[in-house]
């Protein structure tokens, strides 16, 4: 019997990124659902799938994956979100960033399933999976990114920007960006105590 080598390392970094991608896959799945706007409060399985119009035993299935990633609590049957699903993944709530994953997905995720063919053929066509332009895809992203980088204010300020006569034109929403940015440092400096 052949003897193996010590290891000085561990491929559990490697394991960790596989992985990873079912707990991303299982949060997004739960956005798309809106499973986290079902069980704001204890719902059994039978009650969430209800509310979704979907399969009792898979939404149980699902409800367990879930918990087990350390999104949901489960107590005598019942599931409903923890803090942090809570305040980030309900569609009410104001720090809501639902819309933000989408967009992340869109751009940095779902470009990857080709990943392999990409690389061996060269680039596509660069068209957008939703065929948005590039001013759509700056008003949207303005739009799901506010709530994370500056609460509901930005949520506020996304809503007046893309109300705006002119939003559709390209050059204003990259400066209604800067404007917003420019909001939010103005607003966490305004918010400190002074040290002097």
């Amino acid at each position: 019997m052949k003897i193996l080598p010590a290891q000085e390392t561990s491929f559990k970094p490697l394991h960790k990124m596989l992985i990873g991608a079912i707990s991303a896959r299982l949060l997004t799945g739960g956005l798309n659902l809106r499973l986290f706007d079902a069980v704001r409060e204890w719902r059994t399985a039978e009650q969430a799938a209800a509310d979704l119009g979907a399969d009792i035993r898979n939404t149980e299935y699902f409800l367990d994956a879930l918990t087990n990633i350390g999104l949901l609590e489960k107590k005598a049957g019942r599931y409903r979100n923890m803090p942090l699903s809570a305040r980030y993944l309900v569609s009410g709530s104001d720090y809501y960033v639902g819309d933000l994953f989408a967009m992340i997905r869109q751009m940095s995720i779902d470009p990857l399933t080709h990943l392999e063919a990409l690389v061996r053929k060269g680039p596509g066509t660069g068209q957008t999976a939703d065929g948005s332009d590039s001013r759509e895809r700056c008003l949207k992203g303005a739009r799901a990114s506010m709530p994370w980088a500056v609460g509901e204010m930005g949520s506020r300020v996304a809503r007046i920007v893309e109300k705006l006569e002119d939003s559709r034109n390209s050059k204003k929403c990259w400066t209604s960006g800067a404007v917003m940015v420019s909001f939010r440092f103005t607003s966490s400096r305004q918010a400190r105590p002074s040290n002097r």
